[in-house]
């Protein structure tokens, strides 16, 4: 886990520490923050995390809903069963397009809450994770409905679902804590 961590997590930092960096250097060259409270400011770009991480990964979700649903005409699958029973291979190929979607399911409340808090401080790192979720989600569900080996191999874009996890994990950790006057 700590392998992952450092590998997924190092250029996400690096990026935070370029961000911040840019934003603290170059503050004349971009908008005013718009002001949210006494306590926080929320700045302009932060429309890109709305725009990404909010708006786009639902339309993400719901494409991916809408194959589970195309799926569940092809394969004969009647609701409400979440999956398919037995082991035909019309069984197994729904229930692969079913757990693509799923496993994003899985993931989305974290993903949101995380990038909302992120965003805070780190606007640019936080809608550059969302734009590159939506598109390793929908890789990750191409990879599944194969066959749940391909999940990660079919694409090379797949697995970084977990760097841009962790990423969000990464930029909430710091606006937390510049929130709190730690860093």
């Amino acid at each position: 886990m700590i392998e992952i961590l450092v590998k997924r997590g190092l250029p996400i930092a690096a990026l935070m520490i370029g961000e911040t960096y840019a934003l603290t250097n170059f503050q004349e060259l971009l908008p005013e923050p718009v002001q949210g409270s006494s306590i926080l400011a929320v700045p302009k770009l932060y429309g890109l995390v709305a725009l990404f991480n909010v708006v786009g990964s639902t339309f993400t979700l719901l494409s991916l809903a809408s194959r589970v649903g195309k799926a569940r005409k092809k394969y004969g699958v009647e609701y409400p069963k979440m999956y398919a029973e037995g082991d035909s291979e019309d069984a197994k190929a729904f229930n692969q397009v079913q757990r693509g979607h799923q496993h994003a399911l899985e993931t989305y409340p974290s993903f949101l809450a995380l990038s909302l808090i992120g965003g805070l401080r780190h606007p640019i790192v936080t809608s550059l994770c969302g734009a590159v979720y939506m598109c390793s989600r929908l890789a990750w569900a191409d990879g599944y409905a194969v066959s749940a080996e391909t999940r990660y191999t079919k694409s090379r874009m797949a697995p970084h679902i977990w760097t841009c996890l962790i990423g969000v994990v990464y930029t909430a950790v710091s606006s937390s804590l510049g929130i709190l006057n730690i860093l």
